[in-house]
């Protein structure tokens, strides 16, 4: 039970909460960099590399088609960027032809070296055509051998491996029917046919499996695939995920152990506030927070200002009960003087009745004003200085009982039941007598006092290693507007000011519960009674 309790208080301080939080925004912020960073990493990883398989792509078609025809001088530019008197040329001779690209290179006479001719290269359906168009404007053209250029292709797919490497890069054609008619290896071939035609020929990167590649048509029919394997990235990818996860981890568990340090340090003033709250709430204003140098300099302030705020009340309450003392001292001598007087008085067998009632009422009166201020006097003793308690070892249940006993003279002359409900054991509690007797006595005395008729229940139980005396009346009851304020000085509820007493019973009994670190609770319906429940703990 005081594990979970301290297990739960634990969980619910500022200093778990703060290194809560701490760790939360870490992860979150360490979490969103992490991501964002392997996000635009792996970009440009796949960016790159995309790149590479569309210039792979665009030269596999140019050498499929042109073979070793272009010249490193020769320049490939846009159909768009042919002459428009050498397109007209060219259409006029093969209308039903399609321009692939076009090459220009500068002439080689000195006189023309700012001239340039166009080697174009084109489709139609018995296949692909070199043209060029000469300077009296008659055109040459060659039909393509597709299989000539297929050794210039061979070459370049065994360069592409030594500078890519097998295991990385992979580019086949494929004829219309889906054979391959080359492959840059062996397993290019198998990897191509698992890939092709289930993906749509769409031009964009594809990923399958631990490859990415992409896939575009020629004019005839026929299909290159060119891509990349991307489980190296992905390898390194991953890597770099694990790596920073035992980062994230080991920064986490450093920076929620600082965070706790702080906040313990940060707390720490204010579990000494605490504490001397505790102090002052148990009756001992001398208490002052010591051990202020190491705190922060706002925690500093708020210690300070308590202990000068704690000196203040200690000196504010010592003139006021030194002048309740002497307030009450000097009542005192003028009471007993006047009760001294007047019993005097009454002692005269010669006195007239009518003077003698008067005495008598007097003396009454004086009775009551002297109990007033004792009882205030046993207040404030009891409240500013609890540690001077006589405390002992007593039988609980015996002094319940033999009180009980010496009262049940007063219940059965106001005929109203007196039970009883004790264990018994003894039960041992650490207590003041004489306090706690005056503790009983006002308890009982209220029930007697507030039960016209019916019965007042005496239970005294053990629970949890607590020993709990019930006072329980069938009287008229409390409002719930009057149980609030029962326990402050001289009130009185609107349905006892008929009745004799000063509001201060139930004060001392608030007083001695202090003062003994108990706890006591009222519960009461209007009309049908009212139960003081105290609980005591047992001695060890």
């Amino acid at each position: 039970m005081s594990s979970n309790k301290s297990r739960r208080s634990f969980l619910t301080s500022l200093k778990f909460r703060l290194a809560l939080s701490y760790a939360v925004i870490f992860i979150c912020f360490g979490s969103l960099l992490f991501s964002f960073i392997l996000w635009q990493l792996g970009k440009i990883l796949f960016r790159s590399n995309d790149e590479t398989v569309d210039l792979v792509m665009r030269r596999i078609s140019s050498i499929f088609i042109a073979g070793d025809r272009t010249a490193p001088y020769q320049e490939r530019i846009s159909p768009d960027q042919l002459p428009v008197v050498d397109r007209e040329i060219i259409e006029d001779a093969m209308p039903d032809a399609t321009i692939l690209y076009v090459c220009r290179q500068p002439r080689m006479e000195p006189e023309r070296k700012d001239e340039f001719f166009h080697t174009v290269y084109l489709h139609r359906d018995d296949g692909y055509f070199v043209c060029r168009v000469r300077d009296d404007g008659t055109i040459f053209s060659e039909k393509v051998v597709l299989k000539k250029n297929l050794a210039a292709l061979k070459r370049y797919f065994s360069r592409l491996i030594d500078s890519y490497g097998k295991e990385n890069i992979f580019c086949t054609i494929r004829n219309v029917d889906n054979s391959t008619l080359i492959a840059s290896h062996s397993d290019a071939k198998l990897l191509s046919d698992r890939l092709h035609p289930d993906v749509a020929i769409s031009g964009k990167p594809v990923n399958s499996g631990n490859c990415r590649y992409r896939t575009t048509e020629l004019p005839c029919g026929r299909i290159i695939t060119v891509g990349w394997n991307i489980k190296p990235y992905r390898d390194v990818l991953k890597s770099l995920t694990l790596r920073f996860n035992i980062i994230l981890l080991t920064v986490l568990a450093i920076g929620c152990f600082t965070a706790y340090w702080l906040s313990r340090r940060f707390i720490q003033g204010i579990k000494k506030t605490t504490m001397a709250m505790s102090k002052i709430s148990d009756g001992d204003y001398s208490y002052r927070i010591g051990d202020m140098a190491e705190s922060d300099r706002e925690i500093q302030e708020l210690m300070e200002t308590f202990n000068a705020m704690n000196e203040r009340t200690e000196t504010l309450l010592k003139d006021m009960k030194m002048m309740s003392d002497n307030v009450a001292h000097d009542l005192r001598t003028p009471l007993t003087r006047i009760s001294g007087t007047v019993e005097l008085l009454l002692c005269d067998r010669n006195l007239d009745e009518q003077v003698r009632s008067v005495c008598v009422s007097v003396a009454e009166e004086t009775a009551k004003l002297r109990d007033m201020v004792n009882t205030m006097m046993d207040i404030s003793h009891t409240t500013y200085r609890p540690g001077e308690l006589n405390k002992a070892p007593l039988d609980l249940t015996e002094m319940v009982s033999d009180l009980c006993d010496f009262m049940l003279p007063a219940f059965e002359e106001r005929q109203i039941e007196l039970r009883l409900c004790l264990p018994s054991d003894s039960m041992l509690i650490n207590a003041d007598k004489v306090k706690l007797q005056r503790l009983l006595v006002n308890l009982l005395e209220n029930a007697l006092k507030f039960t016209s008729r019916g019965f007042v229940a005496v239970t005294l139980e053990c629970q949890q290693n607590n020993a709990v005396l019930e006072i329980k009346d069938s009287g008229c009851g409390i409002s719930a507007d009057d149980l609030k304020h029962i326990f402050e000085r001289f009130y009185r509820a609107d349905g006892s000011r008929h009745l004799q007493g000063n509001g201060l019973g139930l004060a001392l009994v608030d007083a001695i519960v202090k003062a003994h670190n108990w706890q006591i609770a009222v519960s009461s319906t209007p009309g049908e009674g009212t139960a003081f429940k105290l609980t005591m703990p047992l001695c060890s």
